[in-house]
């Protein structure tokens, strides 16, 4: 990590955190570390929020140390304090980590006091359809109804767009439904007032998704040309094409193309030692 200066509770959740090692005994006895930490993270129900949920328990039980999950809509809700030092940590992808920090794309402020600790593993984002809805690539959803907007998570805006933008299609070529953050679009979709959802590969809302609906859902395959994935780079930078199998989670039910980014762990340049 560039222009890091390699603070004792980053080490922390690096060894202890993420189970990659556990932290030695005398860290852990550090009188130094704070009583409790923040670990920032998108909604309850995102796969973010449970991957936040994961690390702070492992940490809260290795270490003399309370790290509290604190969920929020999506990054932009708290990246400003966190860039303040008023939250120690957050979780996010690496193109929202790009863009708040140059302050571009859905960012209106840069966030420059913002560090990378660490990179986790890949998100698989997608959307997703009823399994008998007929839908199952991204050139079905012409047409069709899609959640859009995303003001309270703007960098769903270019992750989605650039979904649709694989097969050729932009937001004129379907049916506008506006919603404000993911929970909202899940619900959106459940209701029936849009014909797919748009979410990560694993997440609770997935899950609970498949079960609510009758026949199961889907992941709607992304377009693969090479013209697609051009302009998948220029609409959602740093994000690549994963292929997962058939039957590798819940609504994956051939073979698909999914779009991948890679998970951040972010602090702020001024935590304590």
């Amino acid at each position: 990590m560039n222009n890091w200066p390699g603070p004792s509770i980053a080490r922390a959740l690096l060894g202890c955190g993420l189970g990659l090692a556990f932290a030695s005994g005398a860290l852990a006895a550090d009188p130094k570390l704070p009583p409790s930490v923040v670990l920032a993270t998108h909604s309850a129900g995102s796969g973010f929020h449970a991957d936040g949920s994961a690390i702070a328990k492992i940490v809260s039980e290795r270490l003399r140390i309370t790290m509290v999950v604190r969920p929020h809509p999506g990054p932009p809700a708290w990246l400003p304090a966190m860039d303040n030092g008023e939250i120690e940590f957050g979780v996010l992808t690496g193109a929202d980590a790009a863009m708040t920090f140059k302050g571009v794309g859905g960012y209106r402020k840069a966030t420059p006091a913002v560090r990378l600790v660490m990179v986790g593993a890949p998100l698989y984002l997608s959307y997703w359809a009823a399994a008998d809805s007929g839908i199952k690539t991204v050139a079905d959803l012409k047409g069709k109804r899609i959640p859009t907007s995303w003001k309270g998570i703007p960098i769903v805006h270019f992750s989605s767009t650039a979904n649709l933008a694989t097969a050729g299609l932009t937001l004129n070529d379907v049916v506008q439904v506006p919603v404000a953050e993911l929970n909202e679009g899940v619900r959106a979709f459940l209701e029936g007032r849009t014909d797919v959802m748009w979410h990560s590969v694993g997440s609770p809302a997935v899950q609970e998704a498949n079960a609510r609906m009758r026949g199961g859902i889907r992941l709607v395959a992304m377009g693969t040309s090479p013209e697609g994935m051009k302009r998948l780079a220029e609409i959602y930078p740093g994000t690549y094409k994963t292929v997962l199998r058939k039957g590798a989670s819940v609504g994956v039910l051939d073979d698909v193309a999914v779009a991948s980014n890679d998970i951040y762990i972010v602090a702020p340049t001024s935590l304590s030692e």
